[in-house]
């Protein structure tokens, strides 16, 4: 749970009072799972309505994405307006 969630592994940063793994993990892992199906992974090439680039940061939150473009600059799209650059 704490990967899908970028989380530090460190036990003492995922450690409530009572020294347990916290609870909002578990609690808010299903939605992490589920978001992050929709979103493209860090890495992967794509095509944006600016050109081809590489994603290089995820906001599940936000539900944007930032992408490396060819031309050197960076740029937040909505996953819906890219495209796999294998299509």
């Amino acid at each position: 749970m704490v990967k899908d969630q970028n989380l530090s592994v460190n036990p003492t940063k995922i450690s409530g009072v009572c020294g347990r793994l916290m609870c909002c993990i578990a609690y808010e892992h299903n939605f992490y799972v589920n978001q992050g199906k929709s979103m493209p992974r860090v890495g992967e090439e794509v095509k944006t309505p600016d050109g081809k680039g590489k994603i290089n940061g995820v906001n599940i939150f936000k539900s944007e994405v930032s992408v490396l473009l060819e031309d050197g600059r960076t740029k937040k799209f909505n996953p819906k307006e890219l495209k796999s650059s294998s299509e």
